[in-house]
């Protein structure tokens, strides 16, 4: 992409260089339920700075972070069902299931280390003086 100055389409800074062209895409879903909306899938390009960059791919981490993990722990909840079914259990009850999941570290650190990868992206983007609190797994 050839640099350019003009008014920035997603921050709407004037007089700053276009460096980047970031793309929105995917299908749209309910923020309450996870369940994909029937409006097609969704598609936009925005020409924006660095730092607009940087900061859109930080946000957009942490608006579909909660989608991510329900739709982490519906797989691992599925996954589980079916090992305790080959284990011979007929019909196990979801306390079971999430029990059997809760005493999986690797997936609870899995978890944990997204959210903690989030966080400390955060504090470097907007903190000058950062200092891990807490060390990610």
């Amino acid at each position: 992409m050839m640099l350019t100055t003009m008014f920035f389409q997603a921050c709407g800074r004037p007089d700053h260089h276009i460096s980047q062209t970031i793309s929105l895409k995917g299908t749209p879903y309910d923020r309450e339920t996870f369940e994909d909306d029937d409006f097609g899938n969704y598609e936009k390009s925005y020409d924006v700075g660095c730092f607009c960059q940087e900061r859109s791919e930080l946000y957009h981490g942490l608006y579909h972070f909660r989608y991510r993990v329900f739709h982490t722990c519906k797989a691992e909840a599925e996954k589980t069902l079916a090992m305790l079914r080959d284990e011979g259990e007929e019909d196990p009850d979801d306390d079971k299931v999430i029990e059997r999941c809760l005493k999986d570290p690797d997936w609870i650190d899995e978890l944990f280390n997204e959210m903690a990868g989030l966080i400390e992206d955060v504090h470097q983007q907007y903190t000058a003086d950062y200092s891990k609190p807490w060390k990610a797994v």
